[in-house]
C-alpha cells in the first residue's frame, strides 16, 4: 500500500467520518445486536466482497488469471 493510500484512509476515518457519525455510538449499537444479526452482517459483508471481486475481474483485463511463473 502506498503512502498516499494510507494518508487518504487516515484522513477519511479520522477527519471525515467523525463529522457524520460517532464511533463509540456505532460500537455500542454493534455490541447490543443479537448474535443472529451479527452473523447476518458478517455474511452480507462476505457476499459483498465476493460479488465485488467478480465485477473487478470483468472490467480489469487479466485480473482473473493467475500470474505466470518465470
Amino acid at each position: 500500500m502506498s503512502a498516499v493510500t494510507v494518508a487518504v484512509l487516515v484522513a477519511v476515518f479520522v477527519g471525515a467520518f467523525p463529522r457524520f457519525a460517532d464511533y463509540s455510538q456505532a460500537w455500542a449499537s454493534i455490541q447490543r445486536m443479537p448474535a443472529a444479526y451479527l452473523v447476518a452482517l458478517v455474511g452480507a459483508a462476505v457476499v459483498n466482497l465476493a460479488a465485488g471481486a467478480w465485477q473487478l475481474q470483468a472490467v480489469l483485463p487479466g485480473s482473473g488469471e493467475s500470474v505466470p511463473s518465470r
